[in-house]
């Protein structure tokens, strides 16, 4: 990893807050019309999945051995 996976996990929530008070500010909508509770459920879910899968694609040895061959593409160029 370069850079620590944590700050992304911060910056995805807090995106999602200042997105959903600046399109209220800008509408003029009341911020509890923009997040129904069904909405709020998706984005809960999805954040959840993508950050089992993300983990997943970090500590797995097996994507490890799969995407890390460094020769890859100067096959891949030969064979074709």
């Amino acid at each position: 990893m370069t850079y620590p996976v944590l700050y992304q996990w911060l910056a995805i929530p807090l995106l999602f807050s200042l997105d959903t008070l600046w399109i209220s500010s800008i509408m003029g909508v009341p911020v509890s019309q923009l997040i129904v509770g069904e909405a709020l459920v998706t984005l809960l879910v999805s954040f959840m999945v993508t950050g089992l899968w993300v983990a997943y694609v970090y500590r797995s040895v097996r994507v490890r051995n799969t995407f890390t061959d460094e020769n890859a593409s100067v096959r891949a160029v030969a064979a074709s």
